[in-house]
């Protein structure tokens, strides 16, 4: 077909298929200079970001950039980027801009030997040097996460496709990922959920043509490029390869088979390392050149140029939606484009498309209808939320759902480099930290939709430590003591409970507590301390409460006292000290001070003894005078020490055994003999 009837068929296609194009404009506003090889990006809040190469001579210039305020809807003016006056590459494709999630804005571009990097987070960074040395670099490519890692490919003139990564914030080396010996060139490159992909164009030693190559590496830091594999071999000179990846990471390349001298046609094709699909045309058969391609939403967006060099027909595009190509269309106002490109918004209802022409750069957007598929929710349940390293959680994404289809898959990200699949999966944090995890769901049309939630991983918590005083630490009963935990402690938190036992019983929470003893014996008093993390661990200690002791050999005698005016009958009561009584005064330094009288009548019940009479701790007689009678009363004697204590009259009235204090069952036992002895 001759260029003038070729030209005549392409204007009558445009008339056709323009689709609601709004008027081009001109970025890069620069007559002075001829502007080639533009790149466009579009970050998730709408805004557009513009890059391209100002030839100032046949082989010098720089990066411009320029992006479009979604919210005040104006373009700004070019800014010098590169400002060095020597970037060049013989194709004139010298960079390209990407974005991630956090409308963070990437540039690449080279400067003969050498690649160079500008990051725009609100305001634009210094510039880094990515590579340096060697051959003459070109056609830079440029692919980021949602996160951050920067992922960038080029060719240098001795045939060789590089690839260098920043994952996690660290650079890693420059790594060769075409095979030796191969002539390669014209990279591109895409990441992907786990994988990151390139394609080139690659020609075997000896071989008339160029075939578009694939290979891949994990999204990991360190990952190697694995070897690469033709993906459609043909007998056709495969041209300009480009680059998608899916939520699958499925693979999606376009390029422009030569079909006869100056005839090409664009193809696709998809597929995985593991093996490709047959390719497939999308366009018209004419003098085709520099296919791109975008992923959104499961839906693919493909540009290319026709006609030729330097003053092209202009950009046509093709969509395949829920699978099947729309047909392609023409870019109206894109007569004499040589480098073209696009990019869609978060929602795709905006393509737009920008293109050289004639020395200046171009944009417009096409307005299409947003897909009718709604993005899934998702959202998860875990347990436990926190917890001591080794930790292992169980996620549920069952609450997630998708308004107007089903979800097809669930992949986690769980926040330590590691990853799973599917509605409930378990995990295990070996290290403590505080971990992001992250579920994005797929439905059925491709759309994803994610969620953050927070998982916290403690060290191995280590168990407190249970101590205390206590004052006075032996006494009479009944004896009040003061308890103080203060000495207690947790080595990597701290207390939230102090729980005591008294041994008698009773029991007590506080830091400091005070108990008082109604008994006497040998208790076990524990302490329980509880840390922040629920741990405890217990302390004990041992208190002997003392009793007194009632005298011994108690006895008496009832006789008439007759006097020269009174004739009456008095009891005279005897006791000896008790050895027991020495013992327990060295002990608690608690001196006795009397002794005491009590008698009831006989037959009564021991409740019934009633005070007579005290003498002092070195007497031991007392006269009852005036009784009565013979063998009308019965009577006992106590212990009394200067502090008020008493020995009890009754045992068994006083006494409380301890389950733990034999000692004092014994003790019991004997007294009570002895007093019946002495009766």
């Amino acid at each position: 077909m001759k260029s003038a009837e070729r030209l005549l068929v392409f204007l009558a296609l445009a008339l056709l298929a323009i689709n609601g194009g709004q008027a081009q404009t001109n970025v890069s506003r620069s007559p002075q200079w001829e502007s080639w090889g533009p790149r466009i990006a579009v970050d998730n809040a709408g805004n557009v970001h513009v890059v391209w190469l100002e030839l100032y001579s046949s082989n010098n210039g720089d990066v411009f950039y320029s992006y479009y305020d979604a919210a005040t809807r104006n373009w700004s003016p070019p800014f010098n980027l590169s400002q060095s006056g020597e970037v060049y590459a013989p194709s004139f494709w010298t960079t390209d801009v990407a974005v991630d999630a956090s409308k963070r804005v990437y540039v690449a571009w080279v400067e003969r030997n050498r690649v160079k990097l500008r990051i725009k987070d609100g305001v634009w960074g210094s510039e880094i040097l990515v590579n340096s040395g060697g051959w003459y670099y070109d056609s830079p490519r440029l692919a980021v996460s949602p996160e951050g890692d920067i992922h960038i490919v080029w060719w240098t003139d001795d045939g060789t496709i590089w690839a260098k990564a920043q994952v996690g914030g660290v650079w890693e080396g420059t790594q060769a990922i075409s095979p030796g010996q191969t002539r390669s060139k014209f990279p591109d490159i895409a990441v992907g959920r786990n994988l990151v992909a390139a394609c080139w164009m690659q020609r075997e030693p000896g071989g008339a043509w160029y075939q578009i190559a694939y290979s891949q590496r994990a999204r990991t830091r360190g990952a190697s490029w694995t070897t690469s594999k033709v993906v459609a071999p043909s007998d056709n000179d495969q041209q300009h390869g480009a680059i998608a990846l899916d939520y699958l990471d499925r693979a999606h390349i376009v390029c422009t088979p030569e079909l006869y001298t100056a005839t090409r046609q664009v193809y696709y094709v998809t597929g995985t390392l593991a093996g490709f699909e047959r390719s497939v045309p999308i366009s018209s058969i004419d003098n085709i050149h520099y296919p791109f391609i975008v992923e959104a939403g499961g839906n693919l967006y493909v540009c290319w140029q026709a006609g030729g060099w330097g003053d092209g027909i202009g950009v046509f595009y093709n969509i395949r939606r829920d699978g099947s190509w729309t047909g392609e269309k023409f870019v109206s106002g894109s007569i004499g484009a040589t480098y073209s490109d696009l990019a869609v918004t978060t929602d795709e209802s905006l393509i737009y498309f920008v293109w050289d022409s004639r020395g200046e750069i171009y944009v417009s957007s096409t307005g299409q209808i947003p897909p009718d598929n709604k993005a899934p929710v998702a959202n998860f349940t875990y347990y436990p939320q926190k917890g001591e390293s080794p930790l292992t959680v169980t996620f549920d994404g069952s609450l997630s759902y998708d308004p107007d289809g089903t979800i097809v898959r669930y992949d986690w990200d769980f926040g330590d480099g590691q990853f799973g699949s599917g509605v409930v999966v378990s995990h295990t944090y070996y290290n403590p930290g505080i971990y992001s995890v992250r579920l994005t769901v797929t439905d059925n049309k491709g759309k994803t939709g994610f969620i953050i939630k927070i998982v916290e991983v403690f060290k191995k918590n280590e168990l407190p430590v249970a101590d205390f005083t206590f004052s006075p630490t032996t006494g009479l009963f009944p004896l009040t003591v003061s308890f103080d935990a203060s000495a207690s402690y947790d080595p990597d938190g701290y207390i939230v409970k102090y729980e005591w036992s008294f041994g008698d019983g009773a029991g007590a929470e506080g830091k400091i507590v005070e108990h008082r003893y109604s008994i006497w014996g040998l208790f076990t008093i524990k302490l329980t301390v509880y840390d922040n993390l629920g741990a405890s661990s217990v302390a004990t200690r041992s208190l002997e409460v003392f009793r007194l002791y009632q005298p011994l050999n108690i006895r008496w005698e009832t006789h008439l006292d007759e006097g020269l005016f009174l004739t009456r009958y008095v009891t005279d009561i005897r006791w000896e000290s008790n050895p027991e009584n020495d013992r327990v005064v060295a002990i608690t330094k608690i001196p006795l001070a009397s002794y005491r009288i009590y008698r009831k009548k006989a037959g009564e019940a021991d409740s019934a003894y009633r005070f007579i009479g005290e003498v002092n701790s070195q007497t031991f007689f007392f006269r009852d005078s005036n009784v009565g009678g013979v063998n009308l009363y019965v009577y006992t004697v106590t212990a009394r020490s200067v502090a008020g204590h008493e020995s009890p009259i009754n045992v068994s009235l006083n006494f409380l055994i301890p389950e733990d204090n034999q000692s004092v069952r014994n003790d019991r036992i004997k007294n009570q003999n002895r007093q019946n002895q002495n009766r």
